[in-house]
């Protein structure tokens, strides 16, 4: 029992301190480098694997549930606010997004090198925030074509700023816009849901009448103790695609690659 409160502690501390963080930063919005080091050390414990065996243990308590969730939805709405203002940063030529972006590309061959891209594919990236630097990547690297939807009309006029810095406005592109609303989803030979999507089920059914047998969905998740900072991926999904499932222990997200049965 001592072990559950071990969890539940640490839990709750780390919660607190984002929460009082991001009150500073809207403040001061230099605290955001405070923010980013703690919200290293999120990932840090999430790929800790005594924290994982205490999650697994534990996940079944109503408490430790409701506290993992709390510190989940802390956590996305700070990071939302701090690639708003990283994406500002960009934009006054305070921040170079370049380096961000040639950092990312080591972390994110891995996952491309299951994607089949090219510079004939065309991927639609859903949740796309306001620093979007994996869609900028993705083009970077592969160069295929990029339209970026997001919920976040801020977040969309952000990533659009960003891709125009770094001089790939002619070939990433966001949009405010559902899903099913989108011309551009007819020729996609890829979808990538982030993981900070908290209804993938739903853009799943929106995206299902619209896609060729041969596209790929890739969707971004966090189940078990990844869930404090990602949304999950309900196990139900498997009736309706057929699924390519990639773990990964040293990545605080997985993915899996869906594609329809019919």
């Amino acid at each position: 029992m001592k072990d559950k409160f071990q969890l539940l502690s640490a839990l709750r501390s780390i919660q607190y301190e984002l929460n009082v963080l991001h009150c500073y930063s809207r403040e001061c919005p230099d605290c955001y480098e405070l923010v980013q080091s703690k919200l290293d050390k999120l990932c840090s414990f999430i790929l800790d694997t005594d924290n994982n065996d205490l999650w697994n243990k534990w996940n079944s308590s109503d408490e430790v549930r409701e506290y993992g969730e709390l510190l989940r939805e802390t956590a996305v709405r700070l990071v939302c606010d701090m690639e708003k203002h990283q994406s500002m940063l960009v934009w006054n030529e305070v921040l170079n997004a370049g380096q961000y972006v040639e950092l990312l590309s080591e972390s994110i061959r891995e996952e491309l090198s299951y994607f089949g891209m090219d510079v004939n594919s065309r991927l639609l990236f859903v949740g796309s925030g306001a620093f979007p630097l994996s869609a900028i990547t993705i083009a970077k690297e592969t160069g295929v074509q990029v339209v970026g939807v997001d919920i976040d009309g801020d977040a969309i006029a952000s990533g659009n700023r960003v891709a125009e810095a770094i001089g790939m406005g002619e070939v990433v592109t966001f949009q405010k816009s559902e899903p099913n609303k989108l011309t551009f989803i007819e020729g996609a030979t890829h979808v990538i849901i982030a993981s900070l999507v908290q209804n993938k089920n739903e853009v799943l059914e929106q995206l299902k009448p619209m896609i060729s047998k041969q596209t790929k969905i890739i969707v971004r998740y966090g189940n078990g103790l990844k869930s404090v900072f990602n949304y999950s991926l309900e196990e139900n999904v498997q009736k309706d695609w057929n699924i390519t499932d990639i773990r990964r222990n040293t990545s605080i997200y997985d993915f899996a690659i869906l594609q329809t049965k019919s």
